[in-house]
């Protein structure tokens, strides 16, 4: 593995780690949320879950097909700032469920 794939993969374990600490997060809260609360965890546990397995896709993809090295960094750069930008808010509105 090159310096370039190392780097990618760095950041891509980065991103699969903070998944894993948001569902961390979330499941913890499942015991004492009330039923609304409840649900609400239970769709962002799997929406992270989902979330996970398509940025680690879009990842290996990008390297698969990368020609040039630097542009794939960048790429995956941005793809794992959206992803935890995605995870934070899935968190984040799972944490203060809006009632109709």
């Amino acid at each position: 593995m090159n310096k370039t794939q190392q780097k990618i993969q760095y950041l891509l374990n980065e991103v699969l780690d903070h998944a894993d600490k948001k569902v961390d997060s979330l499941q913890m809260r499942i015991v004492n949320a009330s039923e609304i609360q409840r649900n609400s965890l239970i769709r962002a546990i799997a929406k992270i879950r989902n979330e996970k397995e398509i940025i680690e896709n879009s990842i290996l993809n990008t390297m698969l097909k990368s020609e040039n090295w630097e542009k794939t960094i960048e790429k995956s750069e941005r793809l794992i700032h959206k992803s935890k930008a995605k995870i934070n808010r899935l968190c984040d509105e799972a944490k203060n469920p809006i009632v109709n």
